[in-house]
């Protein structure tokens, strides 16, 4: 489990062969586990496929996280995303997120540009500054601030990534940042 965290400028490239190999999962790879992200920033991270023969180059997949289950003897892979920002990660062609286990997504801010579809993603463009934190704007009022309640017997972060008293009004903001009041 990761919580109230940023995983931001990483980059996950395919390595050289004869096809070029894969580039999984920019911010995170998850194969065959059960990763829970909560309250967590995945901003500007990106996948390329590595370099083939001639002109062959490899698969860039998740651009932000690629989640696989492989092998018929394998422990499923589960992921868990909530109450988290998934924006401006790059692959080309491709989703921020990728892969072919189970995935549980809620109030996860995408961007409106993402190609994948879920009942959880909320597809609003967040305003963050260069360390990946929230702005006091309107657009992250429509998306972000002030945006979670805890079901009953739900415990939320106490702390933002920089330590930042949660929350700062009634309700929780979505990411790893809260913006102070």
């Amino acid at each position: 489990t990761m919580q109230s965290s940023t995983l931001s400028d990483n980059s996950a490239i395919g390595g050289l062969g004869s096809y070029g190999g894969s580039g999984l999962g920019g911010a995170v790879f998850n194969l065959n586990g059960a990763v829970s992200l909560l309250h967590c920033t995945l901003a500007n991270n990106s996948v390329g496929g590595g370099r083939g023969v001639g002109s062959n180059v490899g698969t860039a997949r998740g651009a932000a996280i690629y989640n696989l289950a492989y092998a018929l003897q394998a422990p499923p892979a589960t992921l868990l995303l909530q109450n988290s920002i998934v924006y401006g990660n790059a692959a080309s062609g491709g989703s921020q997120f990728q892969g072919t286990a189970s995935c549980n997504f809620k109030n996860v801010v995408t961007g409106a540009a993402e190609s994948g579809s879920d009942p959880g993603f909320l597809k609003l463009n967040p305003d963050l500054d260069e360390s990946f934190r929230m702005r006091a704007t309107s657009d992250n009022t429509a998306c972000c601030i002030d945006k979670v309640t805890p079901v009953t017997g739900e415990t939320l972060p106490s702390r933002d990534v920089d330590g930042t008293t949660r929350p700062q009004n009634s309700k929780w903001d979505i990411g790893a940042s809260e913006l102070k009041k």
